[in-house]
């Protein structure tokens, strides 16, 4: 299976969260291929900021976490910026951020399905590309 993945289901695979461990599971498949655009790693780096900061996990615990997240196989899909006006106009569109559009024209170029456990993300994308909730899975 080939699988788009957000920030929400990376940082389910290293904090212990509902639905970690379909997080873990989709991660550690032999047969799964992910895909992911170049923000991937900013986004979960602020995620355990900020976590760290509000005490969620400890200053240790979200650095090793890290380093142990930028050794998965995901295969981070460079944007085009020549296409960032159609990803903005899709932002603008759908009522979405534009790093969540990243995520779904990630999917249409891959041809794989978007995984999140964002449901509102889930539900407005699931207009542009085909989708899975983690909560699903």
């Amino acid at each position: 299976m080939k699988y788009t993945i957000d920030a929400s289901v990376l940082v389910k695979a290293v904090v212990d969260e509902e639905h970690s461990e379909k997080a873990l599971k989709i991660i550690s498949e032999q047969k799964a291929v992910l895909y992911a655009p170049n923000i991937l790693f900013s986004e979960v780096g602020s995620v355990l900021y900020k976590m760290s900061r509000r005490g969620i996990i400890e200053r240790s615990y979200a650095i090793k976490a890290y380093e142990n997240l930028v050794k998965l196989p995901i295969e981070i899909q460079a944007e085009d910026l020549s296409l960032f006006p159609s990803v903005l106009d899709m932002s603008l569109k759908l009522g979405l951020h534009f790093y969540d559009c990243l995520y779904i024209q990630t999917a249409r170029k891959t041809g794989s399905m978007l995984l999140s456990s964002d449901r509102k993300l889930l539900d407005i994308a699931s207009k542009e590309c085909t989708v899975k909730s983690l909560q699903d899975i």
